[in-house]
C-alpha cells in the first residue's frame, strides 16, 4: 500500500482552521459561548483536513534539469 498525500499536516491545519473559525465568530459575537458549533467546527475541520490531505496531489513531479546558458564576451 502506497501513501498518498500528507493526512498528518492535513489534520493539524484543518484542526487550526477550525478551532481560528470558531473563535473569530466567537469574537464578533455571531455565535455565544455555549453554542454547540464552536465544538463542532474543529472537528468538522479535522476530518475536512485529513480527507483532502489524503486526496491532496502534493508530490513534486519528476525534476526538471536545468541548463545554464553563459555568456562567452
Amino acid at each position: 500500500m502506497r501513501r498518498r498525500g500528507r493526512p498528518v499536516l492535513g489534520a493539524i491545519s484543518g484542526l487550526f482552521f477550525g478551532l481560528f473559525l470558531g473563535l473569530t465568530l466567537f469574537m464578533f459575537r455571531l455565535y455565544q459561548s455555549d453554542s454547540p458549533v464552536l465544538l463542532i467546527l474543529p472537528i468538522v475541520g479535522l476530518v475536512l483536513g485529513i480527507a483532502l490531505g489524503l486526496w491532496a496531489p502534493l508530490r513534486r513531479g519528476p525534476q526538471q534539469q536545468v541548463t545554464e546558458v553563459v555568456d562567452s564576451h
